[in-house]
């Protein structure tokens, strides 16, 4: 690996580190810090000068921006491991807020043009269409308003690029029309459709958008579901998405691995749950031979920014979580190794 010839040196780390401890930390001193993150500082100041491409990586790890509820969270994740055992930095943007994967755009388009659809009285041409109609059920003035303002806020938030005051703005104009339409200021109501568009980032984005639609149609048994953005989704995740956490966690188990020196057999009889992903993250993050200090000090860094989000999780929602969500690794026992 070819690194800087003049890389950073540990003076400059206070700056270089401003945000990478952003997420909430449970137990934290004054300072919002833990023995673990103490750990870690001390480790960082005692490898000297740190090369750029590490320094690089270190601020690519999660954080605010970089986000357990985004879609690509796990790509994310895959990218910075592989960074780590590649000791090479490249740009991602997986797993970060504002990123909407191509295949997400498309689908959401594919609603509003349902919803279209239904508005010009046009026959359904696939599976989506039929439901789309079945749900928003027989025309009135007011469920068409609504539905005009679903398909033109959705296409605006997803197409125009539009500034936090230009949505909020548009969002208004819609919202004004609520009061002489009921059901115009159902669909707009706080924490609901707004907050979808403005968190499009976040993986409940499509079921979201299915939701919207059925309260146009009158059916607003699932409103709650509608209810929050960004992190708030994550209350669905053990119910809808399972895997984001559980990858996440043998993720986790998979760092430990390559800290304690361990093997794939050792994760198998560890973590029998999480084995896979475990097994995947030790052998894309590590290297031939012993591990070098740098390498070890991002390997336990990806480990304690990740696990912030799992304890973040566990600490608002763990009376849906199943009881293996709270098996995490130890990281000041891989640090000690």
């Amino acid at each position: 690996m070819t690194e800087n010839a003049h890389p950073p040196a540990a003076s400059d780390l206070t700056e270089r580190s401003k945000g990478w401890w952003e997420v909430p930390v449970p137990n934290a001193d004054a300072n919002g810090n833990d023995a673990e993150i103490r750990a870690l500082d001390r480790m960082a100041a005692n490898l000297g000068a740190i090369p750029e491409w590490a320094l690089q990586v270190r601020e690519a790890m999660p954080k605010w921006g970089f986000e357990m509820c985004a879609h690509r969270w796990l790509e994310g994740l895959d990218d910075v491991l592989g960074m780590i055992g590649g000791e090479a930095y490249w740009p991602s943007t997986a797993g970060h807020c504002g990123e909407i994967p191509g295949q997400v755009v498309d689908t959401a388009e594919r609603h509003a043009a349902a919803v279209q659809g239904w508005i010009d009285e046009q026959a359904p041409g696939d599976a989506l269409g039929k439901q789309v109609q079945a749900w928003l059920g027989a025309r009135t003035p007011a469920k068409v308003e609504a539905a005009q303002c679903y398909v033109h806020l959705l296409r605006a938030f997803l197409f125009e690029r539009l500034d936090h005051p230009a949505q909020e703005a548009l969002i208004g104009e819609w919202a004004a029309r609520g009061a002489e339409n009921p059901v115009l200021a159902q669909l707009l109501a706080e924490y609901t459709f707004g907050d979808t568009l403005q968190n499009a980032c976040g993986y409940k984005l499509v079921e979201r958008l299915d939701l919207n639609i059925r309260v146009i149609g009158g059916d607003t048994e699932s409103t709650g579901d509608r209810l929050g953005n960004c992190n708030s989704q994550l209350r669905f995740m053990w119910r809808d998405d399972p895997a984001r956490y559980e990858v996440t966690r043998g993720y986790l188990w998979g760092l430990q691995a390559d800290l304690l020196g361990r093997d794939e057999a050792w994760l198998r009889a560890t973590v029998p749950d999480c084995a896979g992903a475990a097994i995947h993250a030790l052998q894309r993050v590590s290297q031939a031979g012993p591990a070098r200090p740098v390498h070890r000090w991002l390997a336990a860094s990806l480990l304690k920014t990740t696990a912030l989000w799992c304890q973040r999780v566990l600490s608002r929602w763990a009376q849906s979580a199943p009881p293996s969500a709270a098996v995490l690794p130890h990281l000041m026992e891989a640090i000690a190794h």
